[in-house]
């Protein structure tokens, strides 16, 4: 598992919301959340910024979980 999908995970438990849940917010399967918690693959640009708004990032929690993202 890479640091991103450990945040992913992180931010997702702490506001309850299931895979599914995050699945259906921003438009994709719940297979495609559980690949990206298990490190294969992450989600592309056109749906970062929905995934945000459905976790509640805001400006340096965002750049935090880019600069993840460009860790891989």
């Amino acid at each position: 598992m890479n640091e991103f999908a450990e945040f992913l995970i992180s931010k997702r438990k702490e506001l309850g919301l299931s895979q599914k849940e995050v699945a259906n917010a921003v438009g994709l399967s719940q297979p495609t959340v559980q690949g990206w918690e298990k490190g294969h693959g992450t989600p592309r640009s056109v749906v970062l910024k929905n995934l945000f708004w459905v976790l509640k990032l805001s400006g340096p929690t965002i750049v935090y979980a880019v600069h993840l993202l460009g860790e891989e």
